[in-house]
């Protein structure tokens, strides 16, 4: 049997049966050839021991020990040594032997002519075609899903990196927000200022007009004297003296009474703009309490938020680790089929016969991949609040304003 004659009903055989079989082929070749060899070897050595008996002398030649037969047994001494068994008896049992190896090497040729033909009469190799289709469609499938994953993750890595340079901004936000509300606390403490200050005027100014409507009595029982006095018949120049005097009084009287009124109007007039003002203030001061009390709570939920995309990313390093096994064990049991099967990873349950024990058959489970975690409402560690991704708030009307007000 040749091993052209080989090639074409075994080629449905894997690749190691068949170079097993060519091997064998091989080594039969060389023994048919090493018996040739034997036979003509002791017939040489028979025809001389007759000779030399003939003659009655001593064998000229040691005996013949063939090559494998020493690479086999290399520790046992050599055949010339053994003095009891003569070269032909040598000769004979290693033909012995090599009968015996033939013998052998037919029946493991049969053995594997009766796997062949039951591998060709059977619907084996028909049901090892269909698992092969349908296994490369789990693959396509396989890979699909490991597209998605990857797609995933440079999703998830993305919004991680966008959601941890929103966390660096943070705290310039919370800086500039406590800056601007130390600027309202100094102007409310200015306006408090001014404000006692003007309380103090007021009070002046209200001390100026008791002491003005005093002078003012006094002036006019002063009047009322003179009058009684003219009556009574006083001189006329006292009298025009003091009606000068009184017309006098009364011109002065006239304009503190106004300018009494102007700063009682202005003074009243800025009591309002600076109660407007504090109003104000105070409840810039109030929106700016609650602006940062709300960019704290988006923080803290911000890093919540961080840490469940860093959970959610280990979960899919995890998955594509156990893809990356899945697809190596899935091409070590693809090295045993025949290179004319064009399969790249599978499965193979099938096979589990064919399959040597070190390779794992297990089936790999993957898992299901999950949607981005901003389309997603997500729980608290308390399970009782629910979140969103945390969005840019703008800045407030409030504080462009005072910044204009400060400007």
């Amino acid at each position: 049997m040749t091993s052209s004659s080989l090639s074409s009903p075994l080629s449905s055989l894997p690749q190691t049966s068949i170079d097993d079989l060519r091997k064998l082929h091989e080594e039969n070749a060389i023994l048919k050839t090493t018996l040739g060899t034997l036979k003509e070897q002791l017939q040489i050595d028979l025809e001389e021991e007759r000779y030399q008996q003939q003659q009655g002398g001593t064998p000229s030649r040691e005996p013949f020990v063939p090559s494998f037969v020493l690479s086999d047994h290399s520790p046992q001494p050599p055949r010339s040594s053994i003095s009891s068994i003569s070269a032909p008896a040598v000769l004979w049992r290693e033909l012995q032997l090599e009968r015996k190896r033939s013998q052998m090497y037919r029946k493991e040729c049969g053995s594997l002519r009766g796997v062949v033909d039951t591998l060709r009469e059977g619907d084996i190799i028909d049901k090892l075609t269909h698992r092969i289709g349908v296994l490369e469609g789990e693959i396509l499938e396989i890979r699909d899903e490991n597209i998605a994953l990857n797609k995933i993750q440079k999703f998830q890595e993305t919004k991680l990196m966008s959601e941890e340079a929103l966390e660096q901004e943070w705290p310039l936000r919370i800086y500039t927000l406590e800056k601007d509300i130390s600027i309202l606390k100094a102007q409310l403490g200015k306006a408090k200022v001014l404000a006692s200050t003007f309380r103090k005027e007021k009070n002046g100014l209200s001390d100026k007009v008791k002491q003005l409507a005093f002078e003012k009595a006094e002036l006019v029982k002063e009047i009322e004297d003179v009058k009684s006095r003219e009556g009574n018949g006083g001189g006329s120049d006292t009298f025009e003296s003091l009606r000068s005097e009184i017309r006098g009084l009364q011109a002065e009287l006239k304009t503190s009474s106004v300018q009494i009124l102007t700063f009682k109007q202005s003074s009243d007039s800025f009591k309002g703009l600076m109660e407007a003002s504090l109003r104000k203030e105070r409840m810039l001061c109030r929106e700016k309490d609650k602006e940062l009390i709300e960019t704290k709570r988006m923080l803290d939920n911000a890093r919540d938020d961080a840490r469940l995309n860093i959970l959610n990313m280990k979960e899919l390093k995890k998955t594509l680790n156990s893809l990356t096994v899945g697809n190596f064990k899935v091409k070590e049991v693809s090295k045993l089929l025949p290179e004319d099967s064009k399969v790249e990873g599978l499965d193979l349950t099938c096979f589990e016969s064919l399959l040597p024990q070190e390779i794992d058959v297990e089936r790999t489970q993957f898992m299901s991949p999950r949607p981005p975690v901003s389309e997603v409402k997500r729980e608290l560690r308390w399970g009782k609040r629910k979140t969103t991704t945390p969005t840019a708030t703008p800045a407030p009307k409030n504080m462009t304003a005072t910044k204009q007000e400060n400007k």
